[in-house]
C-alpha cells in the first residue's frame, strides 16, 4: 500500500505543470553532501552546535529542514548524486528574501546545491486534440 502511494505521488509531480516565474515565497530544496539527521523534520528555533544551522537561524529566524523524498534511500542515485540527500528547507517568516538566504548557504562547504522550489499545478486537461476521439 505505501508502494501504491509513493507511485502515484511521483506519477502526479511528473505531469504537474510549473509555473513558470512563480517560486515558492518561502523554501528552498537543498543538496547536502553532510545532514545531521537528528535536526530533520523539527523545527529550529534556537540554536545548535552546527554553524551552518545557527548562522541560518541568527540571520533569518526559525526554519523547518525536511527530506525532499521522503522515502528514498542510499540505492536511489543517479551518477554521484544520490536523492536521500535533497533537503527542503522552509522558512516560517514568510516575508524572507530567499536570494539573501542562497547567498548564505553558497559559501557553505557541506552544501553542493541550492535551489528555488518551483510551484506546481496538477493538468487534468489533456493536451492531445483527438484525445476523445480515441475512446469513442
Amino acid at each position: 500500500m505505501k508502494n501504491k502511494i509513493y507511485l502515484i505521488f511521483i506519477i502526479n509531480y511528473m505531469f504537474a505543470q510549473p509555473q513558470l516565474g512563480d517560486f515558492k515565497d518561502n523554501s528552498i530544496r537543498v543538496y547536502f553532501d553532510e545532514i545531521p539527521i537528528n535536526y530533520t523534520d523539527k523545527i529550529i528555533s534556537q540554536t545548535t552546535s552546527i554553524p551552518f544551522i545557527d548562522s541560518l537561524f541568527i540571520n533569518f529566524g526559525s526554519f523547518k529542514i525536511s527530506k525532499w523524498l521522503p522515502n528514498a534511500n542510499e540505492i536511489d542515485k543517479v551518477g554521484d548524486i544520490y536523492l536521500e540527500n535533497y533537503y527542503d528547507i522552509f522558512f516560517l517568516n514568510e516575508l524572507i528574501d530567499v536570494s539573501k538566504v542562497i547567498n548564505t548557504l553558497n559559501n557553505e562547504n557541506t552544501i553542493r546545491e541550492i535551489e528555488y522550489i518551483p510551484k506546481r499545478r496538477l493538468n487534468f486537461i489533456p493536451n492531445d486534440r483527438t484525445f476523445i476521439s480515441q475512446y469513442t
